[in-house]
C-alpha cells in the first residue's frame, strides 16, 4: 500500500529526513503558526511521524511513504543452501 502525500507534507519528511537526522524542524515558507500544528496534526494521524521528547521525528511509515529504507534497517541478505545430499557422498565422492 503506497501512501499519498501532498506537496507540503512530502517537503517536511523529505527535509526532515536529509537535513536533521529525521527531526522535524523546517516547513515551507507558506506554512506558519496554527497551519504548523494542522500539519503536524495530520502526519500524526496518518502515522507518518512520531513524538520524541517535545520534538518529532519521521517514523518508520514516514520513510516507508518516502520509498526510503527505514533507519537501522538492514537490507534483505541471501544466505546460500547447501544442496542436501546423502551422507555417502561426502565419504565416496559419489553424486
Amino acid at each position: 500500500m503506497t501512501i499519498a502525500l501532498n506537496p507540503n507534507q512530502q517537503a517536511i519528511l523529505e527535509h526532515a529526513v536529509q537535513h536533521s537526522g529525521g527531526k522535524i524542524a523546517w516547513f515551507p515558507e507558506h506554512i506558519k503558526g496554527g497551519a504548523r500544528a494542522k500539519v503536524l496534526e495530520g502526519l500524526f494521524k496518518r502515522a507518518l511521524i512520531t513524538p520524541d521528547g517535545d520534538d518529532w521525528v519521521v517514523a518508520a511509515e514516514g520513510y516507508d511513504a518516502l520509498g526510503l529504507p527505514r533507519p537501522g534497517a538492514l537490507p534483505p541478505t541471501i544466505t546460500p543452501r547447501r544442496q542436501q545430499t546423502s551422507p555417502g557422498h561426502w565419504l565416496t565422492g559419489a553424486p
